[in-house]
């Protein structure tokens, strides 16, 4: 894809990102070396431009090595750390209106704060289910959640 407008993220790695509307890449989170980001960029697919939108809501700490799911115009986002700790606080943002929310509990989990992990949203029994795999929180672990 090439862009025509707009300034791109900065170099990074270990960030999320999504699709919306069929239409907008979302990036967000990361790092570069010692700093983590908690700062949101969209590409617009269609006319090929970079923004950053101003968040609203909750907005979340900086973290890394974090993993999200999306279910309809909703974004969640679960761990990740800043190479020092794991954030244990989980969010989920509305693309549509781009306001974040802090998810207060996770049915069944003590704490996803760890680095690195992976996290797929699935069907089973007719019901949706996330799960999770393994991490780093001081120590690797192949916890499935």
């Amino acid at each position: 894809i090439q862009i025509v407008q707009g300034v791109p993220p900065s170099p990074r790695s270990d960030h999320v990102a999504a699709i919306h509307a069929d239409r907008y890449f979302f990036v967000f989170g990361g790092c570069s070396h010692a700093t983590c980001f908690n700062d949101l960029h969209v590409l617009d697919l269609q006319n090929k431009e970079w923004s950053r939108p101003a968040q609203k809501g909750e907005i979340p700490s900086p973290r890394a090595g974090h993993a999200g799911v999306t279910v309809g115009e909703l974004w969640f986002i679960f761990g990740g750390g800043d190479h020092k700790r794991g954030v244990s606080q989980s969010v989920v943002l509305n693309m549509s209106t781009l306001v974040w929310s802090v998810i207060k509990r996770v049915q069944g989990f003590a704490s996803l704060a760890r680095e690195g992990l992976t996290s797929v949203l699935g069907s089973y029994n007719g019901e949706d289910v996330l799960v999770f795999f393994g991490g780093y929180d001081g120590q690797y672990t192949n916890q499935v959640k």
